[in-house]
């Protein structure tokens, strides 16, 4: 009889289950938030009460008659429901008392079972095979606490306080016990008047099934009672729809939608790639690397994608890496067409080769590395509320830090998701195959790079430092300059093809060997579609290095105005948006994002069937649709968005397409230098 979920999670050492407000929902046979002094089942069960001598009170969160106060002639009377028969079952309520009150205290009860409070002890009540009255815990304050007893009828009954389980007992001789009853069900007061209860009671919870441990600590952790999917972790760590992970201040297990995402104290920015000691690998060691590994190098692999996740940030600044890389290749490419071309004729080179490679690709610059500095999230000394780890000052929300300017959202500490979507897109680069679209020469590029230290259009690794960057505005420079790069490559292969004709000199085909031992990738003049899709939920998803959640003291007040949720999804800004665990209007600020649940990267370009289109084709295809194959177009682009991660994976696709183009233009050219001799 026991229930088992999909969604495991590890918590140090151990696996846990970790369930979304909609698997909270699973099972839940009653449910009475006992709001405006109501006793309507808000599980649309039809399992209404009424309400006898009670109050409205103050609830957990310090809101005004959202909770009822039993003064010891009050109850709720339900009639002859919820009888459990042979099935396992569950049972919470969120309850207060005061201490200096001794005596029994029914919280919600039926004849055959119930919970209540027994001179400041939680009591469970179980008649199964046998009598079961358990008494165990001690309440020594007037706050409130959450009680909840799990009956597993061929297993153990269990005890949890305040999502602490406090004690069991076998219960397995009532497995074929059946429990029903003619007694009605109540709620402040057992069978006999004798036990009617003193103090405040909210959020009374009666399931069909055995709820984890996992679900009992979520239930337990609720800081809201609109906003149900929020939960905190020693107000360090904020988790929506499942628990936090230490690792990161907001942990959402499903997907974000926002209008922006911005990130802040990044370092390393690839700009180095253009400075002296960088050491370019050899095209024909990339060649051999992807040939064994089968993904470029300083990439993850598609498993270790898959299996761990990316960072959003990480995989932008690679990205980067790759173009700024290909780059130099495509420089020194044309430096040494110009020399066929013109062997007698000496350019001064803007950039130097280095001598401890045969044939290097290694560039040598007379400036040294940048200083790096760090942006930083600041805190803000407001008068804002702050609930444990969320700050909020009216119109945004901080978690772990008081909210930026401009932000809706700041988190400190990163975002890890199952995915990020960004609804607000403009001035996709799809102009970059635009008739008029300027686009420097060779040289003008060559010479860019030595007077800037990075490609045109791009912010300074400085900058970047000091500023931190827009991931979508990131994700359009990097394809923006994707496109440039095609478009060199392109006229590239024209060059070459004229070079050869004017050196008398047939080129290999694409099939052909180019140079011995060496791979050669063939390429299909057919249209081709992306492989890449938005990651699919697994029915097992793995997050690592989780921390077991603590609750903390709620705050007095209401939560934020500016958060509002649907049972499902949260909205900081905005309405919940269906299929989204979080949406943000007003944009994210925050150190990184990583992406957990990444199918589909695109290593898929190196393997042998891949059908890569020839050059001609592609410049076709250009010429013809105005962007690049698999990519949607920017009027789609600027309707609809984009996720995050596809678009990542997207650029990688090209950037590894340019690759192969390049490492084939190379041992073209090889050949032609060979024949030269």
């Amino acid at each position: 009889m026991r229930f088992y979920k999909g969604l495991l999670f590890i918590i140090s050492l151990l696996f846990s289950v970790v369930l979304s407000a909609q698997d909270l929902n699973q099972g839940l046979i009653g449910r009475w938030d006992l709001a405006a002094g109501s006793a309507i089942d808000i599980s649309g069960n039809g399992n209404n009460g009424i309400i006898y001598n009670t109050t409205g009170t103050l609830d957990r969160f310090g809101t005004v008659n959202e909770a009822l106060d039993f003064s010891g002639n009050g109850q709720i009377s339900f009639g002859n429901v919820l009888d459990m028969g042979l099935g396992d079952f569950s049972m919470g309520a969120w309850f207060k008392i005061n201490p200096a009150n001794t005596g029994v205290y029914a919280i919600a009860t039926k004849k055959t079972y119930g919970i209540g409070v027994d001179n400041k002890r939680i009591r469970v009540y179980f008649e199964g095979a046998g009598t079961l009255d358990v008494r165990m815990g001690v309440i020594s304050d007037d706050s409130w606490h959450y009680v909840a007893v799990t009956f597993d009828r061929d297993g153990f009954l269990k005890i949890y306080l305040d999502g602490e389980a406090i004690g069991s007992r076998d219960i397995s001789s009532s497995s074929n016990t059946n429990v029903q009853s003619t007694h009605p069900f109540f709620i402040g007061r057992y069978n006999s008047p004798s036990y009617s209860y003193r103090g405040s009671i909210d959020d009374v919870r009666i399931y069909n099934r055995v709820l984890s441990e996992e679900e009992v600590i979520q239930l337990s952790l609720f800081n809201d009672s609109n906003c149900t999917e929020l939960i905190t972790n020693n107000e360090e760590n904020i988790g929506i729809g499942g628990l936090p992970n230490q690792n990161y201040g907001l942990t959402v297990e499903g997907n974000i939608y926002t209008d922006q995402v911005k990130v802040m104290d990044v370092d390393t920015w690839p700009d180095y790639v253009f400075f002296e000691g960088y050491d370019l690998l050899d095209l024909e060691d990339v060649a051999s690397y992807i040939e064994e590994q089968g993904h470029l190098p300083g990439l993850p692999s598609a498993e270790e994608v898959l299996s761990d996740g990316i960072s959003l940030t990480q995989m932008d600044k690679t990205n980067l890496k790759k173009l700024e890389e290909l780059s130099l290749y495509l420089l020194d490419q044309h430096d040494r067409m110009e020399r066929l071309r013109a062997p007698k004729t000496q350019k001064a080179p803007v950039l130097a080769y280095r001598t401890d490679k045969e044939r290097p690709y290694n560039f040598v610059f007379e400036q040294s590395g940048i200083a790096e500095g760090k942006g930083q999230l600041k805190t803000m000394s407001t008068d804002s509320l702050s609930t444990g780890n969320i700050y909020c000052d009216g119109d945004n929300v901080g978690i772990g830090v008081a909210q930026a300017s401009g932000y809706r959202l700041a988190v400190l500490g990163g975002i890890l998701s199952e995915g990020v979507k960004v609804s607000s897109v403009s001035n996709w680069p799809d102009y970059v195959f635009s008739d008029d679209y300027a686009l420097l020469s060779l040289e003008g590029l060559r010479a860019y790079i030595r007077a800037n230290k990075h490609l045109p259009g791009l912010p300074s690794a400085k900058t970047i430092a000091r500023e931190g960057y827009s991931l979508s505005e990131m994700d359009r420079l990097l394809m923006e300059k994707v496109e440039e790069l095609t478009l060199y490559v392109i006229q590239q292969e024209e060059e070459l093809q004229s070079l050869s004709g004017a050196l008398g000199v047939i080129l290999p085909l694409r099939g052909d060997e180019v140079v011995s031992d060496k791979t050669v990738y063939k390429s299909h003049n057919v249209d081709i579609e992306t492989h890449l899709k938005a990651p699919t939920q697994k029915e097992e998803r793995t997050f690592r290095d989780m921390a077991s959640p603590r609750s903390i003291e709620a705050s007095t007040e209401a939560l934020c105005d500016v958060i509002s949720c649907d049972g499902e999804g949260v909205g900081i800004g905005a309405d919940p948006v269906e299929g989204y665990r979080l949406a943000v209007s007003g944009g994210i600020l925050t150190h990184d994002i990583q992406v957990a649940s990444v199918a589909n990267w695109p290593d898929y370009v190196f393997e042998a069937d891949y059908k890569l289109r020839d050059l001609l084709s592609l410049s076709a295809y250009i010429e013809r649709e105005g962007h690049l194959p698999g990519v949607p177009k920017a009027e789609i682009l600027e309707q609809e968005g984009y996720r995050l991660e596809v678009m990542d994976g997207l650029l990688l696709e090209k950037i590894e397409e340019l690759t192969l183009y390049l490492i084939q233009q190379e041992r073209q050219l090889t050949f032609l230098e060979s024949r030269k001799q």
